[in-house]
């Protein structure tokens, strides 16, 4: 997002700021909603299975890692932007130039959401509580 410019991308950039502060909780509501037998996924049968429980971790990891990591790449794109096209950069090496150039801060994104999915237990409660009692039943 931070090098290509594309339709909806001020609005996907803004969604990922947005869901920054989203609570565990509601990460884990919808998911339970969106999950449930009665939900569009619901078919699927993963309510309260492992599976549940990694994909509300990833939903809250998505929005820290995308929002760091564009902002780590934007500065030293602005800067770097000429050189990396005068030299003949193509465009996969010139991501892979600007990731080597902000390793820091694409590295603290990817931190920050490993935090966030150990620290934050609300959303897997919601959807993976019960995995021992229904493994009981």
């Amino acid at each position: 997002m931070a090098i290509c410019r594309f339709p909806c991308r001020r609005l996907l950039i803004l969604l990922a700021n947005a869901f920054l502060g989203l609570p565990p909780v509601v990460i884990g509501l919808v998911l339970y909603l969106i999950l449930s037998r009665s939900g569009p996924l619901g078919s699927l049968a993963l309510l309260f299975t492992p599976v549940a429980m990694v994909l509300a971790q990833a939903l809250l990891a998505t929005p820290i890692i995308i929002a760091l990591t564009h902002r780590a790449i934007e500065g030293p794109w602005h800067e770097y932007r000429g050189a990396l096209r005068v030299d003949g950069g193509t465009r996969p090496r010139s991501i892979q130039m600007l990731l080597e150039i902000a390793r820091p801060g694409v590295l603290t994104a990817v931190l920050a959401g490993f935090g966030r999915t150990i620290s934050e237990v609300g959303a897997v409660l919601i959807v993976g509580a019960t995995l021992r009692a229904t493994r009981e039943l």
